[in-house]
C-alpha cells in the first residue's frame, strides 16, 4: 500500500513537471510572438516616417546658393604729356622751351566722352607757363576731347585775380576750379567742376568783369587746337596742332585833311587819322570764335556788322558804311574808298570799285 502510494506520488510529480515544462514552453513561445509583433510594428512606423519625410522634402524648394559678387576691376591710370606743333611752322614747340619769365600761358581743357555717346563731361583742366608740366592722368580705355589755347605774352595782357587765376580765356567757371599754375586740376564732384568755360572763346579779360560778354574780342595772336575723341591706351601719344583763328579788317582810305575815322565791330572800337601818304592803310586783327562741333580748323561762317564813321574836328559825325561781314579765318576783309561830299549833301564814302569790300589772304 505504501509502495503504491509512493509510485503514484512519483507519477504525479512527473506529470506535474511535464505540465510545468509545457507551460513554460508555451509561455516562452507567447513572449517571443509579442516581441516579433512589436518589431514588425516598429519597422512599419519608421518606414512611414521616412516616406513622410521624403514627401515633405520634395514639396519644399531647394534654397538658392547666394552668388558671390564680382569685384569691380580698378581702372588703370596712365599719365601722358601733351606736346604741341604749329600749323605753319616746322619747328616743334618743344624746342621753344617756355618758362614763367616768357609770360606765355597754355590753357588745357579735357572732357570725358561717355561710352553711350552722351554729352561730354568735364574731366580735368590746367593753366601752364612751362611745357614740361603739361601732363595729365587718363583712364585706360576711356575716350576724351582735349582743347588747348596757347596765348603768347598773356601775363602782360590779361587781368590776374588775387587768388592767382588769370582772366578770360583762363578764368574758371563760377570760381569753382581754383587752379594753380602748372598743376592739373581734376573734377571731384558736381560742386567742383574742373572746367575753363571760356577757354576757346574769342574774348579776353583785361580788367575784372562779371560777364564774358562785357569783354572785348581779343586782338593779339593766340593759337587754338583740339584732339577730338582720342581713346587712351599705353601706346597713345598726344600732340595738338595749334592754329591761328585770326581774321581782320583792312582799310585803304585816300588822304583826307582833317578829322578821323572810327570803326566799330562787336565791343571793339578803332580810331585812325589820315597819314601823310596819299593812301592811309590800317588793319585791325581779332579772333574768330572756335567752333567746337566743326573741329580744329573747320569753322562755320561767323558774321558781324562793321560800322565806319567819319568825325570832323568840330565833332560832327557821319556814318560811312554799315556792312554785314562773313569773316573767314586767316583772311583780311578789305575796304577801299575815299571820303568826299555826296551829291545829295553831307560827307560819305566814294567806293573805288563796284563792291563794298574785297578779301585777301593774311598772315598774322
Amino acid at each position: 500500500m505504501e509502495q503504491k502510494f509512493s509510485s503514484l506520488a512519483v507519477m504525479e510529480a512527473a506529470n506535474h513537471s511535464k505540465n510545468s515544462a509545457m507551460e513554460a514552453e508555451n509561455h516562452v513561445k507567447h513572449g517571443a510572438g509579442i516581441k516579433t509583433v512589436k518589431f514588425i510594428v516598429s519597422v512599419v512606423f519608421m518606414s512611414f516616417l521616412v516616406l513622410a519625410s521624403c514627401s515633405r522634402d520634395k514639396d519644399e524648394p531647394i534654397p538658392e546658393v547666394p552668388e558671390i559678387p564680382e569685384v569691380p576691376e580698378i581702372p588703370k591710370e596712365i599719365e601722358l604729356g601733351i606736346s604741341f606743333r604749329f600749323e605753319t611752322s616746322e619747328e616743334p614747340m618743344g624746342l621753344r622751351r617756355l618758362n614763367s619769365s616768357d609770360g606765355d600761358l597754355f590753357g588745357v581743357q579735357i572732357m570725358e566722352v561717355p561710352k553711350n555717346h552722351g554729352s561730354p563731361m568735364a574731366y580735368a583742366c590746367g593753366v601752364f607757363d612751362d611745357l614740361n608740366n603739361v601732363k595729365f592722368k587718363f583712364v585706360e580705355g576711356q575716350t576724351y576731347n582735349i582743347f588747348v589755347n596757347y596765348f603768347p605774352n598773356a601775363k602782360s595782357i590779361l587781368y590776374q585775380y588775387s587768388d592767382g587765376k588769370y582772366g578770360i580765356p583762363f578764368r574758371a567757371m563760377w570760381g569753382h576750379a581754383n587752379y594753380k599754375l602748372n598743376e592739373p586740376l581734376y573734377t571731384t564732384g558736381i560742386e567742383n567742376q574742373a572746367i575753363l568755360t571760356h577757354l576757346m572763346e574769342n574774348r579776353i579779360e583785361t580788367e575784372a568783369t562779371e560777364y564774358a560778354s562785357d569783354c572785348p574780342v581779343g586782338t593779339t595772336i593766340r593759337y587754338l587746337g583740339l584732339i577730338k575723341e582720342v581713346t587712351i591706351t599705353e601706346e597713345t601719344s598726344l600732340e595738338v596742332e595749334l592754329k591761328q583763328y585770326m581774321t581782320g579788317l583792312k582799310f585803304r582810305v585816300k588822304k583826307f585833311d582833317e578829322g578821323h575815322i572810327r570803326i566799330e565791330i562787336d565791343q571793339n572800337r578803332y580810331l585812325f587819322a589820315s597819314d601823310e601818304e596819299e593812301v592811309t592803310t590800317k588793319s585791325f586783327d581779332f579772333h574768330l570764335p572756335f567752333d567746337i562741333e566743326m573741329g580744329n580748323g573747320q569753322n562755320r561762317d561767323h558774321s558781324a556788322v562793321v560800322r565806319a564813321y567819319y568825325e570832323t574836328p568840330s565833332g560832327e559825325i557821319y556814318m560811312l558804311l554799315s556792312s554785314l561781314i562773313v569773316f573767314k579765318r586767316l583772311t583780311y576783309h578789305v575796304f577801299e574808298f575815299s571820303i568826299g561830299e555826296l551829291p545829295e549833301g553831307g560827307i560819305g564814302i566814294i567806293l573805288e570799285g563796284n563792291q563794298e569790300y574785297d578779301e585777301e589772304p593774311a598772315e598774322f
